[in-house]
C-alpha cells in the first residue's frame, strides 16, 4: 500500500511541476506578443520593422515642438530615425478626412523636428478609427 502512495504521490509532484512550467510558458508567450518589434518577409527578402501605435488620446493636438517631444511614443521613434539614416517612416493612418488631417499634422511635426520629407511616407492602411501606426523601415520604399 506504501508503494501506491508513493507512485501516486511522485504522479501529483510531476503533474504540479507540469501545472507550473505551462503557466511559465504562457506567461512568456504573453511576454513576446507585447513587443512591438516584428520580423517580416517580403519576397524572399527579409524586411525589420520597428513598429508602435500613436492614438488620438496620446497626441492631443500639440501647439508646438516642445509638446511633441514630451509624447514619448514620438521621442523615441525620433531616436529610432536619428540612429537609422537609411530608414524610412511609414505612417499607416485611418483613411478618413480626420485620420489624413491628422497624418499630415504628423508628419509636419516631424518635418519640423528634422525629418527628411523623403523619409516619411503616408498610408491610408490604419483600420483602427484613433490609431496611427508608426512602422520604420530598414529598407527602401518599392
Amino acid at each position: 500500500m506504501a508503494h501506491m502512495s508513493l507512485k501516486s504521490s511522485i504522479w501529483q509532484n510531476n503533474d504540479r511541476l507540469m501545472f507550473k512550467i505551462n503557466v511559465w510558458l504562457v506567461c512568456i508567450c504573453m511576454l513576446f506578443a507585447t513587443i512591438p518589434i516584428t520580423i517580416l518577409g517580403k519576397e524572399g527578402n527579409e524586411r525589420k520593422e520597428l513598429s508602435t501605435k500613436l492614438t488620438t488620446r496620446i497626441w492631443g493636438n500639440p501647439k508646438n515642438t516642445k509638446e511633441v517631444l514630451q509624447i514619448r511614443v514620438l521621442s523615441s521613434v525620433m531616436r529610432k530615425l536619428i540612429n537609422r539614416p537609411q530608414a524610412k517612416l511609414n505612417i499607416l493612418y485611418p483613411g478618413d478626412d480626420k485620420g489624413t488631417e491628422w497624418a499630415n499634422d504628423l508628419r509636419g511635426w516631424l518635418i519640423s523636428l528634422g525629418l527628411k520629407s523623403d523619409r516619411i511616407k503616408l498610408s491610408p492602411d490604419s483600420y483602427t478609427e484613433n490609431t496611427i501606426e508608426l512602422v520604420i523601415q530598414q529598407k527602401q520604399y518599392n
